[in-house]
């Protein structure tokens, strides 16, 4: 659908997102900026307007945690040794995807997201808005670590950045933000992904003050892979914004982060 003229999309109900669906509604486009919503009899329509009619129609969705990888198999090592270029023109078609399921809005927590994002924003290709974290944030031998599942792998790539101590963590973040990072993801315990232990934390209380004072600083919000209930803890102790997965989240915890 091309975002030049008029456009009127008859819906046989409308999700508005805010308040009950509008039966038989209608929303007027004029040039890809919604101008008008609600029941079709109270719309005016210009007579060049191109008509569609949908049974559903609703706002566009937020996925909230993705990856743009680039890569065909599900493992660290590949995502690693992936050229950058192949990756990025394999996540321009899955931006383009995303965008036509309905999704207008991502977070990229660990990927190229930052760079599809850019290439979106100048129309470069399609897809969501993206917020990307560029390089997840792991200790040596962490989740973010491919080294530890088969062969040794170098500290930092495009999806991920190896640091310990609080000076390189802090360095690592200013990295992502340079980059162009809208998010920071740090990786506090193992995951499905990986062979380090979901119950083991994951940086140190001081690294990860430091992480997330850092990326505050920069009014950065923090995303931080945690599913072990020590990892978890230690992260709300920090302060991060957001815990993914939370798989071993308990009441005391949940009242923690509240």
């Amino acid at each position: 659908m091309s975002t030049e003229g008029v456009v009127r999309i008859d819906a046989g109900t409308l999700f508005t997102g805010n308040g009950e669906p509008i039966e038989n509604a209608s929303v007027i486009i004029s040039n890809g900026l919604i101008e008008q919503a609600g029941p079709s009899s109270s719309v005016s329509t210009p007579i060049s307007a191109q008509v569609f009619e949908v049974k559903y129609l609703t706002p566009g969705l937020w996925d909230s945690h993705i990856h743009f990888w680039g890569s065909t198999e599900g493992n660290s090592l590949a995502r690693t040794y992936t050229n950058p270029a192949l990756a990025g023109a394999r996540s321009a078609r899955d931006a383009e995807i995303l965008l036509a399921q309905g999704i207008t809005s991502v977070r990229c927590l660990g990927g190229i997201g930052i760079e599809i994002g850019k290439a979106v924003s100048e129309g470069t290709c399609s897809g969501p808005t993206v917020y990307g974290a560029g390089a997840m944030l792991s200790i040596p031998g962490g989740h973010g670590d491919p080294g530890i599942l088969q062969a040794p792998a170098s500290g930092e790539s495009m999806t991920r950045r190896i640091c310990s101590g609080v000076d390189d963590c802090v360095q690592a973040v200013r990295e992502q933000i340079r980059r162009g990072a809208a998010v920071i993801k740090v990786c506090v315990s193992g995951g499905v992904m990986s062979d380090a232990n979901v119950e083991e934390q994951q940086f140190s209380d001081n690294e990860l003050r430091a992480i997330v004072d850092e990326a505050k600083r920069a009014r950065r919000a923090v995303a931080a892979h945690a599913h072990g209930l020590s990892g978890i803890r230690a992260a709300v102790k920090a302060g991060v914004t957001t815990i993914e997965h939370g798989s071993r989240l308990t009441e005391e915890i949940a009242s923690l982060m509240a």
